[in-house]
Order: C-alpha cells, then structure tokens, then sequence
C-alpha cells in the first residue's frame, strides 16, 4: 500500500482513505491502479461487507495531477493520442470496472472539490454524504478532451441529459445544493457536520 491511499478493513467495513492533500488528492497514474486493485481484492473479500471511501484534507479528489497532464502535453501529437488510449484501457476504465463490480455498497463522505476522476467516484458510490462545501466539476472539456472516466454514461442516467450535457460541454461547476437536488448526492451536511454523518450512515449500514 502506498503513502498516497491507505485501506483499513476490519469488523465488516473496508475504509479507502485518499491522502494527498498538499496535492488536492490528485491522481498519480501509479495511484489509479492501486485503487482499481484495491476495489478488485474488496470484491472477493466476503468478510468485507461496506466499503467507504474517505480523504484526509479540504477535497475529495481533483482528477489526474496537473503535473502529469502538463508533462503529457509537450510529447508530439502522435504520442499524446497513443498515450491516451492507453491510460483509458489500462488505467481508467479498469478502475471504473472495479468499482461497478464491487457487490458491496460503496459510502462516500465528500467536501470540497470533486474535479473530474473526484466526480466519477460520487457517480460510483451508492450513498453519498456530502458537505456543504462539495464543488463538482468536469473540466475535459477545457483540457480539449473527452469525459474518459464513464460520466458521460453514468452522469445522464442519475442527473438527466439536459444537465449532464451542460456540465459536459461547459465544464462549469455544481455546488453542493444543486449536486443535492439533481440526485449525485444523498445527504447534505455542514462540514462540521461531515465525518460524524458519514460514521452514523456506515454503522447503519453495517447494523
């Protein structure tokens, strides 16, 4: 297990905590690929019957390091496509996978921002406790490429497509009262509030 994603697994909840704070929770390529493997082990781990997903610091997660994309965007235009491709099938869509297969339900407490591959996870989860400081966002389209982590099929069949389409063309941001009544939340919480929630909603769960 890495210093970036920590797993505790005992009494019947697995916790996935996200720690990388100093970096907005952002993504390595190395950190998706652990988290697929982690969802994966939790999949046929039947002592194991809630998964949640939490994150140390003021956000969930903000998509793929910038340092990444930015190093990516100075290869030639042959090897950035090939590049590309090769993170949605090695890398993006396993970790989608992973996650649609777990049989358990799957608990998020989110604040902050969630930008991005941070979005995918609150489309993922079953139950969503959100702060009220929770920012949604799909910036793709503002990086000049497409939605590569199934929002484009996950996000019009929870929120409809007139507003999936919005959030996809534009990359502007959902606050956390709208998030609440277009369905992508379940719960909205002061951020105080947000831990103490999440545990209560787990324990039900475990109950």
């Amino acid at each position: 297990m890495s210093n970036e994603l920590h797993l505790e697994n005992s009494d019947g909840l697995a916790t996935i905590t996200i720690d990388r704070p100093a970096r907005m929770n952002a993504f390595t390529p190395e950190m998706i690929i652990e988290m697929a493997a982690i969802a994966r082990a939790l999949a046929d781990d039947a002592r194991c019957r809630v998964v949640a997903i939490r994150h140390v610091g003021k956000n969930l997660c903000t998509g793929g390091d910038i340092g990444d994309i930015a190093d990516a965007s100075v290869q030639p235009a042959a090897t950035r496509k090939a590049a590309f491709y090769d993170g949605l099938a090695t890398r993006a869509h396993p970790l989608m996978r992973a996650f649609r297969d777990l049989p358990q339900p799957i608990v998020i407490g989110a604040r902050g921002h969630a930008i991005g591959l941070g979005a995918q996870f609150l489309l993922l989860a079953d139950l969503v406790v959100a702060s009220e400081t929770l920012k949604i966002s799909l910036p793709q389209v503002q990086l000049g490429h497409v939605l590569d982590h199934g929002e484009s099929y996950l996000l019009p069949r929870q929120i409809g497509p007139r507003k999936a389409m919005e959030l996809a063309l534009l990359g502007d941001r959902m606050n956390a009262i709208d998030a609440e009544r277009f369905g992508l939340i379940n719960f909205l919480v002061p951020d105080a509030d947000l831990d103490a929630r999440t545990d209560e909603l787990i324990a039900r769960l475990l109950r």
